[in-house]
């Protein structure tokens, strides 16, 4: 379960913290985190009592399809998902402001989280960067899969997730992940991805460049991937949740 407007009470135009499920949680009879992380967070916003809480990770499975065709003629870098606050998407671009030879080199493909708004506009224009080396796409998992299988990596900026399936999704596509050096993606990353500091654009520049211009590192990210990705299953998650159904009924 997610705590925005705990964490990032700020952004939502309030002056303290909001705990609007705390009514739900002192009448549930016990509590499924998705990730360590999450169950952490859950405890010191609310005090939940640490035997009403089961962690259970979410799963996917490998998705390759052999010989998939590109969707794009052009080389690409891959962000999925919302683009807004705490998705630091600004950051993103910072980042690639600072280093020219990215943009240069590579095209950004959006997915999802709707298209282009003129706020991003601004910020394109603020940071220096021509918008049509952004691409909007939104459709099925059939076409996310292609786009993961094809890119030249995985971004994924965020300052805070209760999870982080897209890095799960990347591994299942042998698609290299770097991501943002939270203690929830160290979780379930582990050792599997490249991490940068998601508040230092330079850091997240430099990092960048490290895995996009090194077709070694790029490999070894997707077998760390494939690896990381046993510990991950529905069938697991299913299992384990059905287990937590008995033990309370």
């Amino acid at each position: 379960m997610y705590k925005l407007h705990e964490i990032f009470y700020k952004n939502y135009g309030y002056q303290n913290p909001q705990f609007p499920k705390k009514k739900v949680l002192d009448r549930a009879d016990h509590i499924i985190c998705i990730s360590k992380s999450t169950a952490n967070d859950l405890k010191k916003f609310y005090n939940v009592d640490n035997n009403k809480i089961s962690t259970i990770y979410l799963g996917t499975k490998k998705n390759l399809i052999n010989n998939i065709k590109s969707p794009m003629d052009y080389p690409y870098i891959l962000y999925v998902g919302n683009r807004h606050k705490y998705k630091n998407f600004e950051n993103f671009l910072k980042a690639l402001s600072a280093a020219p030879k990215i943009l240069n080199n590579f095209k950004i493909v959006l997915f999802g989280g709707k298209n282009l708004t003129n706020f991003e506009y601004s910020l394109f224009k603020l940071y220096k960067i021509d918008p049509e080396k952004f691409l909007f796409y939104e459709g099925d998992n059939n076409l996310l899969n292609s786009f993961y299988q094809n890119a030249r990596l995985l971004i994924y900026p965020s300052k805070y997730e209760g999870f982080g399936l897209p890095i799960l999704e990347g591994f299942a596509n042998n698609c290299p992940v770097i991501c943002s050096d939270i203690p929830v993606f160290k979780e379930i990353a582990d050792q599997a991805v490249e991490y940068f500091d998601p508040n230092d654009h330079l850091s997240m520049a430099n990092t960048l460049s490290k895995v996009l211009f090194s077709d070694l590192i790029r490999k070894d990210l997707i077998k760390r991937g494939e690896n990381r990705l046993k510990f991950f299953s529905w069938m697991k998650c299913a299992e384990e949740t059905n287990q937590v159904y008995r033990k309370i009924i």
